[in-house]
């Protein structure tokens, strides 16, 4: 996974669309797909109301400041879609299409989320084997972990719960969301100490 420092180096050189994207898989472990697909709609806001692509669960995310202004930064400088069908997506590729292009089976065939981030990592020289966009997302699990609230994380991150808990939970208070991404959120980004 990537360290804190190392998300912030990330942050601080990436092209103002793959710097949205990197802190909404921090701040709630979207996926390359996920961020890809993500219309502008399920901003509302302070909050992230969108269900996870490979799984279709619903998720709210509260939303950093900094992710809503590297948010509304992408989308002012969004290139026009060649398709319509993606007129209400945040992110457009340079050339008009969608990062993550899907083939027919659900398959990735063209992800210039990856392929981005891996430049931006061999740029930084950061490059290492089995790291990529996803890191970020395995990240967020395994520091909101930390919060002591498994399923406000489970919740945050879209997964599947097939347990009997699951079957009775009606919802999950927003304060332990928000209680979830703040702890990410700490770790990101430190309060330094006053001299």
């Amino acid at each position: 996974m990537l360290e804190s420092a190392e998300i912030r180096m990330l942050l601080s050189a990436a092209s103002v669309p793959l710097k949205a994207m990197i802190l909404l898989a921090a701040n709630g472990g979207l996926g390359n797909t996920d961020v890809s697909s993500l219309p502008k709609s399920a901003i509302v806001g302070d909050w992230l109301q969108y269900p996870r692509v490979k799984t279709g669960v619903d998720r709210r995310i509260p939303l950093w400041k900094e992710t809503q202004q590297a948010i509304t930064a992408a989308i002012e400088m969004r290139p026009r879609p060649k398709d319509k069908a993606d007129a209400g997506l945040c992110f457009i590729s340079t050339c008009g299409s969608r990062w993550v292009r899907l083939g027919p089976n659900g398959s990735s065939v063209s992800d210039l989320v990856s392929s981005s981030f891996s430049r931006l990592l061999t740029k930084l020289d950061m490059k290492r084997p089995g790291l990529g966009f996803y890191a970020l997302r395995h990240g967020f699990e395994t520091i909101a972990g930390g919060c002591g609230d498994q399923v406000a994380v489970s919740a945050i991150m879209g997964h599947v719960d097939n347990s009997m808990a699951a079957n009775y939970r009606e919802k999950i208070d927003d304060a332990r969301l928000v209680a979830a991404t703040d702890y990410v959120h700490k770790w990101l980004f430190p309060a330094v100490p006053a001299e």
